[in-house]
């Protein structure tokens, strides 16, 4: 058994060993603090998230890369987005097809709105309108949707 000496409070050696004893005995306490604080915080986790691996031979994962190649996510979001998509049976739309159904949804609407404006002028004259200007005003509005609908479909691809 070695027996240590007290250090003399009163040299600066002394005063050194001491602050690093110190500063060491802090590091220790951070050390076991994070790795304490970590250790709960992946129990919590696990009780909420659920990790899944997958193993997929090289042709496999070549077909997922050509698959998923025209994203700038990372695969793996991707390929979760795919399969909740199916399991929930909820189609998957790509951005730009998307714009384009809001673009499309929108003439829909303004046809809808001049359709109602079109009703609310005929009940306010209180006589019907021809209904062959109705059905002209109709087919002008079809018209511009497939028009805009080919447009983009030549545009975009």
């Amino acid at each position: 058994m070695q027996n240590f000496k007290i250090p003399n409070l009163k040299s600066d050696t002394s005063l050194k060993v001491t602050n690093t004893l110190k500063s060491c005995l802090a590091s220790e306490k951070r050390k076991n603090y994070l790795h304490n604080y970590q250790k709960l915080y992946r129990q919590e986790y696990k009780k909420h998230k659920k990790r899944l691996s997958l193993t997929f031979d090289t042709e496999e994962y070549q077909s997922l890369l050509f698959y998923f190649s025209g994203s700038d996510t990372k695969i793996t979001q991707q390929l979760k987005h795919t399969l909740i998509s199916h399991v929930n049976n909820k189609p998957i739309i790509p951005k730009a097809t998307q714009e384009k159904l809001n673009e499309f949804v929108f003439l829909i609407r303004n046809i809808a709105n001049n359709t109602n404006q079109i009703a609310k002028q005929s009940n306010f004259l209180k006589s019907v309108i021809s209904s062959k200007n109705v059905f002209k005003q109709l087919h002008a509005l079809e018209q511009s949707v497939k028009e805009f609908i080919e447009r983009k479909a030549t545009h975009d691809y």
